[in-house]
């Protein structure tokens, strides 16, 4: 599957809450906290709206103790950036008993001396315990601008001896305690989920939240946030919506979205060319890949150039992503009409957010390209552990292509075990293991090293022969892909060759720092051009050094054999002008073929070496002979002795 950004079909349900309002929620602790009457500033207290341009700070008086309590005078700090506006305006919560309540505002430190004494006349008279103080704090002109607020404090920069005062006039101790005092600035909270319409999670989508003053034209990105597994985000931004508007936006002309085209969706769509699968809903956006409006030969066409890297985008400018909102959703889904041309969808999804409100909302995004419904970011590329790592190079590395989706069917791409000698031509057939299963497209992609190994070529199948292939071999990688157009006639069963790419070895293995093959990339459908999960395999290439050397090939079609005379082993070097069929035996003086050294039925154009061992023979003439499809033959004469 080609490495390009591609879409899927996902839902998207959204619940966004509302702005909490700045209530004054706090209630006095029945546990005393302390041996002495005391002042307690709450652990948090939620910042006032922009629109409203105040904020109400409840303080609480408390008295644990049999003292007879008439007056207390005490301290509070807060933040002079934030609430530089009207000076603060401090009042009683609890007016049902006699008082004079005085206060002064320090505008320049920030702090409020506060005083409230009782002036009945009962001796017997004591302040109540209860939530006794408010403080209006007015908010600076640029108070929309404020991400963090410092919190209220008992203690500040200038010092200031808290008292209280009993019911004879004597002086008391008071004592000032904060919970935190915390200013909690009014926040935008909304979740949601993304879900394919397979019922899976749409994970790792790019979510921005943005804003913009309700009177202004400009917006600004405050945050992103990225889908889980499961398809889902939560946001919470210090976003007040009586100043801003809010929206959300996924730029889908930038999304990434996994690896979930492949050369099975140009096989689905060729079943939907051939009758052989009916369209329906957003089959026709997923498939109609060239926006025609209609699915012919042309979509799976553009879908295989697409994978074979033929084109870096969809023809007529098709969107790679299109969002659709539910009414849209409900009148596509399932139905056997095409609403291409009356319902195109959008690419870049925009939602404003109402302030205040519960909002719910669901999105869906068609993928064009995504014939099968993979879904978004549902296949994954894993590379597989070495088993020998000692001996790492001798290994093809392989990895294995799976899918969030555990219902899907699994088989191997199989590489195999090879050892050959420097300079022979290095056959890696692939083939099929399928328990069972008959697959109808397969793509699979090998890099290998051009200073041990060169391309010579591929050799198809006599059924993927039949497939409609492609074959890149850019940047030392040979990639070959096809799928079966012909009905589901020439599907791949368990235990059949796809094909066999083709190299010569260029360097013995000992010489070797790192693997000479290994995989990139390969995918696979099944006969209803579903996508299927490939575990990986452990083929090994290993090339043997070929002693001796020193052998000078004539331009013209030619063998030589050394040593010769031999005692045993001998090395047969030998050139092809073309590719051909080629045969290497061993014959003696009676025209008795005595060992084949080599039988292989494709044999591309090059120069190869070959081994033999003759020491199972009887000392005498021997000749080697190279016969290919065309009418010359080839020989050399070979003493054997001893």
């Amino acid at each position: 599957m080609q490495k390009i950004t591609v879409l899927l079909l996902a839902v998207c349900s959204i619940l966004i809450g509302s702005i909490v309002s700045p209530v004054l929620a706090q209630t006095c602790p029945i546990t005393p906290l302390s041996t002495t009457p005391y002042i307690l500033l709450d652990s948090e207290y939620q910042v006032g709206s922009v629109a409203s341009g105040k904020t109400y700070i409840a303080i609480c008086y408390s008295n644990p103790t049999t003292t007879s309590i008439t007056a207390v005078q005490f301290r509070v700090w807060y933040d002079t950036v934030a609430f530089d506006g009207a000076t603060p305006i401090v009042t009683s919560l609890n007016t049902t008993w006699p008082q004079s309540l005085n206060y002064v505002v320090n505008p320049v430190e920030g702090n409020i001396t506060i005083t409230l004494v009782y002036t009945g006349s009962d001796s017997t008279f004591t302040m109540p315990s209860n939530r006794q103080f408010q403080i209006e704090l007015n908010h600076s002109p640029s108070f929309y601008t404020f991400t963090t607020i410092s919190p209220m404090k008992v203690i500040g920069t200038s010092s200031f001896t808290p008292r209280s005062a009993n019911v004879n006039g004597l002086d008391d101790n008071l004592t000032m305690y904060s919970y935190g005092g915390v200013m909690k600035i009014a926040k935008l909270n909304f979740h949601g989920t993304f879900t394919n319409v397979t019922g899976t999670g749409a994970k790792n989508l790019t979510i921005a939240l943005q804003k913009k003053p309700i009177s202004g034209s400009t917006w600004t990105q405050v945050n992103t946030y990225t889908t889980n597994t499961l398809g889902r985000f939560n946001l919470s931004e210090s976003i007040d919506t009586t100043f801003y508007s809010a929206r959300l936006f996924v730029k889908g002309d930038t999304l990434g979205i996994g690896s979930i085209v492949s050369i099975a969706d140009a096989q689905k769509v060729n079943d939907y060319v051939l009758g052989l699968a009916t369209p329906t809903g957003f089959d026709f956006y997923t498939a109609d890949v060239n926006g025609s409006n209609s699915l012919s030969v042309a979509d799976a066409y553009s879908i295989f150039g697409r994978i074979a890297g033929r084109f870096t985008s969809w023809p007529n400018l098709v969107k790679e992503v299109l969002f659709f909102n539910q009414s849209e959703y409900s009148t596509i889904n399932g139905s056997p009409a095409n609403y291409r041309s009356t319902i195109p969808g959008t690419t870049n999804l925009y939602h404003t957010i109402s302030g205040g409100a519960i909002d719910s909302v669901n999105f869906y995004v068609a993928a064009p390209g995504d014939v099968n419904g993979t879904g978004y970011h549902m296949a994954r590329l894993t590379p597989i552990s070495i088993i020998n790592p000692a001996n790492a190079h001798n290994y093809i590395i392989d990895e294995t292509v799976s899918y969030d989706n555990s219902s899907l069917i699994q088989i191997e791409v199989n590489l195999p075990t090879l050892s050959v000698d420097e300079g022979n031509l290095v056959n890696v057939p692939v083939t099929i293991l399928t328990n069972g299963q008959s697959i109808g497209s397969l793509q699979l992609a090998l890099k290998y090293d051009p200073l041990l190994l060169e391309f010579k070529g591929l050799i198809a199948s006599a059924k993927s022969q039949k497939w409609v292939t492609f074959v890149n071999t850019a940047d030392s990688t040979i990639e070959w892909g096809g799928f079966d157009p012909a009905g589901k006639n020439n599907l791949l069963s368990n235990g059949d060759q796809a094909v066999t790419l083709q190299f010569t070895a260029l360097k013995p293995q000992d010489q070797w720092g790192k693997s000479p093959l290994y995989t990139t990339r390969k995918f696979a459908g099944n006969y209803s051009a579903n996508d299927v999960i490939i575990t990986p395999t452990n083929g090994m290439v290993q090339v043997l050094r070929v002693l001796g050397g020193g052998f000078n090939i004539n331009n013209d079609q030619d063998m030589q054999v050394y040593p010769n005379p031999t005692e045993g082993e001998i090395h047969i070097s030998f050139k092809i002008l073309e590719d051909t069929k080629a045969i290497v035996s061993i014959y003696d003086i009676n025209g008795t073929r005595t060992l084949e050294v080599l039988n292989e039925q494709y044999m591309p154009a090059g120069t190869y070496k070959y081994s033999a061992d003759l020491g199972n023979l009887q000392p005498g003439t021997y000749t080697a002979i190279l016969e290919t499809t065309s009418s010359k033959l080839v020989a050399k004469r070979i003493i054997k002795i001893k």
